[in-house]
């Protein structure tokens, strides 16, 4: 796990080992529901086609060990640190994202939930990055977003396949458009944080 600040909160990136073994079968299952459910989901998604929430639990072999198990270790050595209390993560909501050429993800936010994590399934170079958005910009005499970097108000993450990005679910952002000919695939989802009351994660 890799820690990253932003415009006072932080984001966090982890590398799931299991990566390379699972990407065929994450790949064949997340076509295959697109073929089942053709109609996109029409949400921050320009172009791209989403998928409808649905339980990443139902197929545990793909998305349990590179998801929940970063999950946990996210509120156990970041979450607990800060709060001094002990949470548990629980997937509230789950959907795919498949970008083709053109495609990009406006900016926004995910409401009524603590967290928000995108897996990176297929990356191809120049298919997207995406960007952190600081709202301050709004408050400023100025139109344009600046670049400096001391001064700039995004921050630009740059995605590899098979890595888990867990952010603030309140903090702005975007995805850049797929300037490639192939598909941009991501798994995003919201997180609620559950007070265990036993003390035992």
């Amino acid at each position: 796990m890799t820690e990253h600040k932003i415009f006072g909160t932080k984001y966090f990136v982890f590398k799931d080992e299991m990566y390379r073994e699972l990407r065929k079968d994450m790949i064949q299952f997340m076509y295959d529901l697109k073929d089942e459910y053709p109609d996109s989901v029409s949400k921050s998604n320009s172009g791209g086609w989403q998928s409808g929430n649905f339980n990443p639990t139902f197929k545990p072999a793909l998305f349990e060990g590179a998801v929940g198990s970063h999950l946990s270790d996210f509120v156990k050595t970041s979450v607990a640190s800060i709060t001094k209390e002990i949470f548990i993560p629980e997937i509230s909501g789950a959907w795919i994202n498949i970008n083709k050429k053109d495609s990009y993800n406006e900016v926004h936010t995910h409401p009524n939930s603590s967290l928000s994590a995108v897996y990176y399934v297929k990356v191809p170079d120049g298919s997207g990055r995406l960007q952190f958005v600081d709202e301050r910009q709004k408050q400023l005499p100025i139109n344009h977003m600046l670049t400096e970097p001391l001064t700039s108000f995004a921050e630009y993450v740059y995605p590899w396949e098979g890595t888990l990005v867990v952010f603030s679910a309140d903090q702005p952002h975007s995805v850049e458009t797929n300037q490639t000919e192939h598909d941009r695939i991501s798994i995003a989802f919201n997180v609620e944080l559950k007070l265990n009351t036993n003390g035992i994660m």
